[in-house]
């Protein structure tokens, strides 16, 4: 991964930490794109915008899920999946336990804010909130908008995933470690500074069985 940030000279001269401000900026937009190819490295569409071919993006686990055990692929129904009131955590039992199925335990769940609020407001026939099922609660729930909303047939703009995994089971190599220079030169005749960083590593599922997504899932609008 590589990126570019360009800023006025005067800025940086002005600021007293612009320096560490722009390195942690730029660490955490490289962090979330990790994020981002670590889900769904190999997929160039069915997720809204993703376009994430391989290579050069490594296969994440959706795409080494659809490659290698497309069985741990649930939902994709062609308008997606609504939530029924009588079961309305069937689904997300479903990812839960086709990996344990696999004898492997899941520690925990990522869903995006839509997904996570579609849940959080699931109430019974008499408007009191629904509890979690047991096997749900157990479970840490991580909430994270790399997880995109998209449109699935006639789903509009708020079809999205939820995966389920044992984590500790998805491998981030790291080759070459953040390394940043910073342009003087190349953009002095406009009084701006570059800052330019590099990030080479890669992603893999260490054991696909560990890893379940949900395709389709309906979130809040």
């Amino acid at each position: 991964m590589s990126c570019l940030v360009i800023g006025s000279l005067e800025w940086f001269q002005d600021s007293q930490n612009g320096d560490q401000i722009i390195k942690n900026a730029i660490a955490q937009a490289m962090a979330s794109r990790l994020d981002l190819v670590a889900l769904y490295g190999g997929i160039t569409a069915g997720a809204g915008t993703i376009n994430l071919p391989t290579p050069p993006n490594p296969r994440g686990v959706l795409a080494t899920l659809n490659a290698t055990l497309p069985g741990n692929v649930l939902g994709g129904a062609a308008n997606g999946t609504t939530q029924t009131a009588a079961t309305y955590f069937t689904e997300v039992l479903d990812t839960i336990y086709k990996v344990r199925y696999g004898n492997e335990e899941p520690n925990g769940l990522i869903w995006n804010a839509k997904a996570a609020r579609q849940y959080a407001g699931a109430n019974d026939t008499t408007g009191q909130p629904l509890r979690l099922p047991g096997d749900v609660e157990g479970i840490p729930r991580y909430m994270s908008n790399q997880v995109p909303s998209y449109t699935q047939g006639t789903m509009t703009n708020r079809a999205t995933d939820l995966y389920a995994g044992d984590w500790t089971q998805l491998l981030i190599g790291q080759r070459l470690g953040l390394t940043i220079q910073v342009l003087t030169e190349r953009y002095a005749e406009y009084g701006q500074v570059g800052i330019v960083a590099h990030w080479r590593g890669d992603v893999a599922a260490a054991r696909p069985a560990a890893f379940a997504v949900y395709r389709g899932i309906q979130g809040a609008l």
